[in-house]
């Protein structure tokens, strides 16, 4: 179908046709003329496939269309994330260029955003004020504290975009203060890109009526797959050590407009920035994390937006979701996100709007190929490719790592950036939601000292039990503290910190000595404790007895009032981590079994949208 075919305003068709688009994709064929004739949707739908301008031409079109009475505030868009709402804020614009000198003059299509962290609060009146906005976009928070103030009741379209991130990030209760201000005489569109128990139990809080829902996937042989047909999504086993050397090796012999690379923290992202860029690479390296302050944050994301040379964001899972970037062709994830659902959000940042892409995971060796398996339950077609010779060239790591060292030893910012970015990529290693896969023990934390170029190891807990390093980690022999900072005042700063504390006297240590005990009254207090053990023990079967059958006794009550509940329209609580947990668990065990059973998985191949 073609935007030509759609009932809606010459120049709207001409501004889609200017952007580039001609025929349109799945998503808007089955949405657009659903919300032109005044439906409430639901829809979900892979990234990339066109989300935007399905809720932005029919909102377009319906506040054009109001009565000539109704003014002011039209449109209502949500987005999670400030650059989210910057991007939906841009399209926005530019499908409002083409609109007619005469339309321009009256003003009844006037966009703005509204988002936390850029101004404040009464600044972002005083701009509602002044230009009298007819669409308004901005997140959760701001966009609430300003509905208190301002005129809503000619409003006509609520749309709420990556609905799921929405409420993962726990808008829930602010979206409800959204809802409860604005008209309920309203069409709702609610896009994202899964919809899991959370979202759907949502809906009813939403206001929807007699809502349409629309799902659009991707055949893949027999099967479903929530991934775009443009996009192949590939894994290699590395071990920890060459996943740097692996991913400049992608970096420089991939062909590639833009790329990411995501990290599990932004102490990571941070630390390799700095590291990398002191680098002579054929690619700008731009960073960007949630710890930025919000004008590097924008200031980041425009640059890499309209960059137009080779260039490379390193960045965290605050880029995985809504983000439309234009030419990102590779996607490079040097570990798996702590949450599987993101790892489809992560890959869809490349092969977006028919766009060939390509999404690369690197796995450790062991427990963490399983992951494979995992996401294949979950729907997300994954190949494995055999990992090159030139990723695992021990010779090649070891002068790498020693280039990365100088540049490390020069620079006192870098060093200590070094030391943070592993801690915080090993705290956050541990806080994997598919915890059964993803095991801290299994780590080699030498081999992620390697690929962090560090001079040593830093001190802490996980690493007393980590096996000895063998040849994977030699530290350098270096007296750390006559590593400067390049910057001058920094340095000063640090040299007359360390005169002020070479001149405190130190604390002399007092040495406690053991006390004596008798022998016999070892052996009294020994059997004590075992008396005390067996106390505790039988104790604690007793309690165990006693919750099991009170919760026999609440579970056969609950399943006798659950109809009568149902009835009353008794609230659906979120899903809790536990739950999340539980979910991960029973997909593991399954593909175990499956395993056990000797199904292998086949080959897969597209066969398109």
């Amino acid at each position: 179908m073609s935007f030509q075919d759609l009932q809606i305003d010459q120049w709207l068709k001409d501004a889609v046709h200017a952007r580039g688009f001609t025929k349109m994709t799945p998503v808007q064929t089955n949405t657009i003329p659903l919300f032109l004739k005044n439906k409430d949707v639901v829809v979900e739908a892979v990234t990339g496939s066109g989300k935007t301008l399905a809720y932005l031409l029919p909102a377009i079109d319906k506040i054009l269309k109001r009565d000539s009475d109704e003014h002011g505030l039209g449109a209502l868009i949500v987005a999670p994330t400030r650059e989210l709402a910057n991007q939906i804020f841009h399209v926005t614009e530019e499908l409002l260029a083409y609109q007619p000198e005469e339309l321009a003059q009256q003003k009844s299509l006037v966009p703005d955003m509204y988002i936390g962290g850029k101004n404040t609060l009464s600044n972002d009146m005083a701009s509602f004020r002044e230009k009298n906005p007819t669409i308004v976009i901005g997140t959760p928070g701001r966009l609430n504290e300003m509905l208190g103030k301002i005129s809503s009741k000619n409003l006509q379209i609520l749309i709420l975009d990556e609905a799921d991130t929405l409420i993962d990030m726990g808008f829930q209760k602010t979206l409800q203060s959204i809802i409860s201000q604005i008209p309920k005489q309203r069409r709702t569109g609610l896009f994202s890109a899964t919809m899991n128990d959370t979202v759907s139990s949502f809906l009813k809080v939403a206001g929807l009526r007699n809502s349409v829902r629309v799902s659009v996937t991707v055949t893949l042989k027999k099967e479903d797959t929530r991934a775009p047909s443009s996009l192949s999504i590939q894994s290699c086993v590395l071990p920890p050590m060459y996943k740097i050397q692996g991913m400049l090796n992608m970096l420089q012999n991939k062909e590639y407009d833009k790329a990411i690379v995501f990290f599990l923290s932004c102490a990571s992202v941070e630390y390799f920035h700095s590291l990398l860029s002191q680098m002579k690479l054929p690619y700008e390296i731009i960073a960007l994390h949630g710890k930025q302050a919000q004008s590097n944050r924008s200031r980041n994301y425009e640059k890499f937006v309209n960059n137009n040379t080779k260039s490379v964001l390193l960045t965290t899972d605050v880029a995985s979701r809504g983000l439309d970037i234009p030419n990102v062709d590779l996607v490079l994830q040097l570990d798996p996100p702590l949450d599987p659902k993101s790892f489809s959000h992560r890959c869809g940042r490349a092969g977006r709007a028919g766009r060939f892409g390509l999404a690369l995971v690197f796995l450790n060796e062991g427990r963490e190929e399983d992951y494979e398996e995992l996401l294949r339950v979950r729907k997300v077609p994954i190949q494995r490719i055999d990992t090159p010779e030139s990723l695992m060239d021990r010779s090649h790591l070891d002068e790498l790592t020693k280039y990365l060292r100088d540049i490390v030893r020069r620079d006192r910012n870098i060093y200590e950036k070094g030391l943070r970015g592993f801690v915080s990529h090993v705290r956050a290693y541990t806080k994997h939601q598919a915890s059964f896969i993803f095991r801290i023990k299994d780590l080699d934390l030498h081999q992620l000292g390697t690929a962090y170029a560090l001079l040593h190891l830093p001190k802490m807990p996980e690493l007393k039990d980590a096996p000895a390093a063998n040849d994977v980690f030699q530290p350098l022999d270096i007296d750390t503290r006559t590593i400067a900072f390049l910057d001058p005042s920094r340095e000063q700063a640090r040299q007359r910190k360390m005169e002020e504390q070479g001149n405190q006297p130190e604390k002399p240590k007092i040495e406690k000595k053991p006390k004596a005990e008798a022998w016999s009254k070892q052996k009294d207090m020994k059997e004590k404790r075992v008396v005390r053990r067996e106390k505790r023990k039988s104790r604690r079967e007793f309690d165990k007895t006693q919750k099991r059958r009170k919760a026999e006794e609440e579970n056969q009550a609950s399943q006798q009032h659950s109809s009568s509940n149902r009835k009353e329209g008794s609230q659906v609580d979120d899903v809790s981590d536990e739950e999340n947990l539980s979910e991960l668990e029973d997909d593991y065990r399954a593909l175990q079994k499956e395993k056990k059973g000797g199904k292998g998985s086949a080959s897969i191949t597209f066969d398109g949208l």
